[in-house]
């Protein structure tokens, strides 16, 4: 992993920035996550592993709309890419608990 760190632009292979992109997620090091992510995408447009990693990342946030852009993305791309699902409905769960959260404090605060 250190060595693909050194690689320049000239190096193509998009595989190897998704596992840096990986390896920076596992650490909770999202902007280099990111990053590595945004580049494989760079190299390879259609690595849908990348789009729906950046999407997780965002569900993460709680950037739930941004989260479901990319998600949907990738469906729209391929509809057979069943990544893409489960990681909606785990946005859409987390989404709805939250709305739902929020819901509740606003009525007890009145």
């Amino acid at each position: 992993m250190q060595k693909a760190e050194e690689l320049d632009d000239k190096d193509k292979e998009a595989e190897t920035f998704v596992a840096l992109g990986d390896y920076y997620a596992l650490q909770r090091k999202n902007s280099e996550a990111l990053q590595n992510y945004m580049r494989a995408l760079s190299i390879d447009p259609a690595l849908y592993r990348s789009t729906v990693q950046i999407g997780r990342m965002y569900k993460e946030s709680r950037a739930f709309s941004d989260a479901e852009g990319e998600l949907k993305n990738v469906v729209t791309a391929d509809p057979n890419y069943g990544p893409a699902y489960r990681e909606l409905a785990e946005l859409y769960m987390q989404w709805a608990n939250q709305s739902q959260q929020t819901s509740m404090l606003k009525q007890q605060k009145h």
